[in-house]
């Protein structure tokens, strides 16, 4: 029995910021888990990037 249909949308620990908030602005997601040698490590929300934005111009 297959309870998952959809692929799950994963950012890898090395990714940049600007591209994990590009994909969960592309796919219309709130949380991406962050994964490291097929471990899980994180997630990143969309506050976290807003927040590494803020920082990054202050």
């Amino acid at each position: 029995m297959s309870i998952a249909k959809t692929k799950v949308v994963k950012a890898m620990w090395d990714d940049e910021v600007e591209n994990i908030a590009a994909m969960l602005g592309k796919k219309q997601i709130k949380k991406v888990p962050v994964e490291r040698d097929g471990v899980l490590v994180g997630i990143i929300s969309r506050g976290n990037v807003v927040r590494h934005a803020f920082e990054n111009l202050l």
